[in-house]
């Protein structure tokens, strides 16, 4: 069984008109959110389903149980658009690609809709 240890938990409202489901990143405008985007305004990870116009618990610091986009390797750093992917950086990475980085993965996914724990950044 794969454990979580969440750290601070904050609420933000559901601002997204649809349900978020626990184990997606959101953004600090309450929608789903994507490191790529906005200079990376990830707030943290939605830890109970919510509904659209409610306050959704998130956690901002921890380990906590993520949902997969594909193929993740245990020790990867991940970047997301809700749900989480590898970040696969130049060499030397650059400020944009490091900017992405919303934390490490603590498991290996084999494909997408898959929970790995993720070390939050």
């Amino acid at each position: 069984m794969k454990t979580e240890q969440i750290g601070i938990v904050t609420s933000i409202k559901n601002e997204s008109g649809d349900t978020i489901l626990k184990g997606y990143f959101v953004n600090m405008q309450g929608v789903l959110g994507n490191s790529e985007e906005n200079n990376n305004e990830m707030i943290g990870v939605c830890i109970a389903d919510t509904n659209d116009g409610e306050m959704m618990p998130v956690a901002v610091t921890g380990i906590v149980l993520c949902v997969t986009g594909g193929i993740i390797y245990k020790g990867n750093p991940v970047s997301c658009d809700g749900k989480i992917y590898k970040v696969n950086f130049t060499d030397p990475p650059t400020t944009s690609e490091l900017q992405r980085v919303v934390g490490k993965a603590l498991d290996a996914a084999t494909a997408a809709d898959q929970l790995v724990r993720v070390l939050l950044k």
